[in-house]
């Protein structure tokens, strides 16, 4: 017998699905410079880190800073701000909980002095972008399609008095 109640409802792997999604999007949109306050195209404060960043961070010398020996570099743009040098710290967000009525997202704890330091200069890679938003509420009403289509394929009993 079917639930109209049912219709309205999602689950945990429907969390853990947008979950598995939600970082590529957010890595996108660095890679096109956009941040997730809707921020798009800011500019390199410093102008040594822009000379290191488009050397894939060495110095003249050809040695490289400490630090990332032996780590690869994915971005060696700096047209503007894109929050990718090596991108770890974007690639660290994963799924910390899901509930039938939420997900919750969190960035790797030794990356928390990069995110919470760039987004004092605006950069903020937290939260979602009107972008992102928009894409979460179209694949909800996805599946409350898909939940309705379910629903009303089984017996619906209507009981008067």
């Amino acid at each position: 017998m079917s639930k109209i109640s049912n219709i309205v409802k999602l689950t945990d792997g429907f969390w853990k699905k947008i979950g598995g999604m939600i970082p590529a999007w957010v890595y996108e949109d660095c890679i096109n410079h956009l941040m997730q306050n809707n921020g798009k195209n800011y500019h390199y404060r410093s102008q040594e880190y822009v000379k290191l960043k488009s050397n894939q961070m060495r110095r003249k010398d050809g040695s490289r800073l400490k630090s990332l020996k032996g780590i690869g570099i994915d971005s060696t743009d700096v047209s503007a701000v894109n929050m990718i040098l090596t991108g770890r710290t974007v690639k660290s967000l994963r799924t910390k909980a899901t509930s039938p009525e939420s997900l919750t997202m969190a960035f790797g704890m030794d990356k928390s002095g990069i995110i919470i330091g760039n987004k004092r200069r605006g950069y903020d890679v937290t939260g979602l972008n009107d972008k992102n938003r928009a894409k979460i509420k179209q694949l909800i009403l996805k599946q409350f399609n898909e939940n309705e289509r379910k629903e009303l394929e089984k017996k619906v009993v209507i009981t008067i008095g």
